[in-house]
């Protein structure tokens, strides 16, 4: 959560305008203390179904700051899916839905310059936002669940592209 802070804070002192939306697990007290001095922040505690993609609906940029633990990383394919301009670390399964500069914005994990000039870059230029943006919608039709059963079973079936 300290990247995050860091991320919150260095975009937040360029753009206060912005607001923060976090969800998922419970924030312990002394956390959400420093969300709330650096900025305006609504929080959501483990929305799922409808709750959950109306957040993902509502959102411009989509943050992953995950570290080098992370099993698939759902959360920025749901990301791409509802539209979102997403900048994600390197890790879990990221890499192989999520390409750099064409859906998404890709850095290393605890590489905090990095993100934080990913989120600039995705804040101030409105076409690269739409691009990524656009492309990452398209893009993550080809994960769904339908196409990933359809592809599970043609492997079963040793029927491989």
């Amino acid at each position: 959560m300290d990247d995050a802070f860091e991320i919150i804070r260095r975009v937040f002192n360029i753009h206060p305008q912005l607001q923060l939306v976090l969800f998922g697990e419970a924030i312990k007290a002394a956390d959400q203390a420093k969300i709330n001095r650096l900025a305006p922040c609504e929080h959501h505690l483990l929305p799922v179904g409808p709750a959950l993609c109306g957040i993902y609906q509502n959102l411009d940029i989509f943050i992953f700051t995950s570290d080098e633990t992370e099993a698939f990383g759902n959360p920025p394919l749901e990301a791409m899916a509802a539209g979102c301009g997403v900048i994600s670390t390197k890790v879990g399964a990221v890499p192989e839905y999520a390409t750099h500069e064409v859906n998404s914005l890709l850095c290393e994990p605890c590489d905090i310059d990095a993100l934080t000039n990913a989120t600039l870059r995705l804040i101030e230029d409105a076409n690269l936002y739409r691009t990524l943006s656009t492309q990452a919608q398209k893009d993550a039709q080809l994960h769904s669940w339908q196409q990933t059963a359809l592809k599970f079973e043609a492997f079963l079936l040793g029927h491989q592209d």
